[in-house]
């Protein structure tokens, strides 16, 4: 069984059996359940319940505070073993590469567009009145026959674009 179907038992009711991954679900359940419980919770894991009485002796034993006592502490020798491994100042090169040398002037949906009319592709019209949507699926139609016949010619497209 992996770690994850694991079955725990629920602290507020010995008959409840919880899967590990639904422990935390059925708590706030459970908890709703027994208000006058006085049960304490750790801070490290919201898994974990107990009574009020072992809060000092859970705090002090839990495993889940490693994770946080790791985040906060340092652990053993700070140095870098390996030498020149931990060096912050490095010399890169210059870079060469300009992103405002490569702007498109005007809009990249205009450009999308523009290119769309030479290939089979069929372009939408969006928010347009019935009339001008079956004027604009006719000029369509037209303009990918002539595309599909090697025809490329300019087709005035009526849209709302």
């Amino acid at each position: 069984m992996s770690e994850a179907e694991k079955i725990i038992t629920c602290p507020y009711n010995r008959a409840h059996s919880v899967l590990k991954g639904r422990m935390q679900f059925h708590l706030t359940r459970c908890r709703k359940q027994h208000p006058c419980a006085e049960m304490g919770f750790c801070p490290y894991n919201s898994t974990h319940i107990f009574p009020k009485i072992e809060t000092e002796f859970h705090l002090e034993h839990c495993d889940s505070r490693i994770i946080i006592d790791t985040f906060f502490y340092q652990m053993g020798d700070s140095e870098c073993s390996a030498k020149g491994a931990c060096g912050l100042n490095v010399d890169l090169p210059p870079c060469q590469e300009n992103w405002d040398d490569d702007m498109i002037e005007g809009s990249v949906l205009d450009t999308v567009k523009e290119n769309a009319k030479d290939k089979n592709v069929l372009i939408g019209i969006v928010g347009a009145p019935k009339a001008e949507r079956k004027a604009h699926r006719f000029q369509e139609r037209l303009r990918f026959q002539r595309v599909n016949d090697g025809e490329i010619a300019q087709v005035i497209i009526h849209s709302l674009f």
